[in-house]
């Protein structure tokens, strides 16, 4: 059975390796397997005999994260919530951005003009641990990743939760702006979207001739309450 003991022996000995990259890649494995430990402690003992870290622990796991390229996928890794929310907080204090450096969005988000689908995305936010990747995209549908947390991360009560949470689609209109909005509910189970919202019935708004003429398309999720989001994705039909 994994103790709180070797959960912070191995949080503590990523404070200790080298330095630059082998430092970063040191920090990300030993933080990674401390919170593994974490997470199997709670499917073996029962989540509701789950102790959440110390402060101490704490205060390491802050320490390997904010030193850690990967900081981002590792904190969406951290299932207890409270814990979370501290380590977050603990981190915010420090000045740390929670982002992934390679997957930044596409365009700028203040250049999307949320003008279908009657959601207002425009003053969502990046959420800390909400990343997507690789859209794929023809006329009919598309598809995409996740690379850390989930609709979780902007609000949805769980992986099948499609009640808090829009997927949003962007376009190129003939002056060149990106205009689209939110085309369907979305949940992190939820991989595969169709446009027949788009082409068909042209929900909120959405014009299918505008829609077939675009060669690329933007796609981003957002919170219905207009306060997270995933970073901004590109796709080619």
């Amino acid at each position: 059975m994994t103790t709180k003991c070797e959960m912070d022996r191995v949080a503590k000995a990523a404070q200790k390796e080298g330095t630059g990259a082998s430092r970063c890649l040191s920090w990300a494995v030993a933080i990674l397997a401390a919170i593994a430990c974490a997470v199997i402690a709670c499917v073996l003992q029962g989540c509701a005999s789950y102790t959440p870290l110390t402060p101490e622990q704490i205060d390491a796991t802050v320490e390997a994260v904010t030193n850690s390229n990967a900081y981002a996928e590792i904190v969406a890794m951290i299932k207890d919530k409270e814990t979370k929310k501290k380590i977050v907080e603990a981190i915010e204090k420090e000045d740390v951005p929670l982002i992934i450096d390679n997957e930044e969005d596409a365009v700028p988000f203040s250049s999307l003009g949320f003008t279908y689908g009657k959601v207002k995305g425009s003053t969502c936010q990046l959420a800390p641990t909400a990343r997507i990747k690789n859209l794929k995209v023809n006329n009919s549908g598309m598809s995409y990743e996740w690379i850390a947390g989930g609709c979780e991360e902007l609000g949805a009560g769980g992986g099948h939760d499609h009640t808090k949470t829009s997927a949003c689609l962007f376009v190129k209109n003939a002056a060149g702006q990106w205009v689209g909005g939110r085309f369907d509910a979305i949940s992190s189970d939820r991989l595969t979207r169709g446009f027949k919202n788009i082409t068909g019935e042209q929900y909120g708004g959405w014009k299918r001739d505008e829609f077939l003429a675009s060669s690329e398309v933007l796609f981003v999720i957002v919170s219905d309450n207009g306060k997270w989001r995933t970073n901004v994705i590109r796709g080619s039909k």
